[in-house]
């Protein structure tokens, strides 16, 4: 289970490399990036989230990867 570091906006996307991305981003422009994810927990249109909120799960999405990680 991944937990959301801080209050912010939150953005996906995938890529071969890396599978299911999901990032999230402070109002000042700094943001974290979580790649390989199983599932998303918030919906698409839910577009933030609150520090230690659920957001996704881990997983082995992508090309590049040896097992579930971040």
């Amino acid at each position: 289970m991944i937990y959301a570091p801080f209050d912010g906006k939150l953005y996906r996307f995938k890529e071969a490399k890396g599978g299911n991305w999901l990032g999230v981003k402070r109002e000042n422009g700094e943001r974290v990036e979580f790649a390989h994810l199983n599932r998303y927990l918030k919906s698409w249109w839910q577009k933030s989230c609150k520090e230690g909120e659920p957001i996704a799960i881990s997983g082995n999405t992508g090309q590049v990867t040896t097992g579930p990680h971040l």
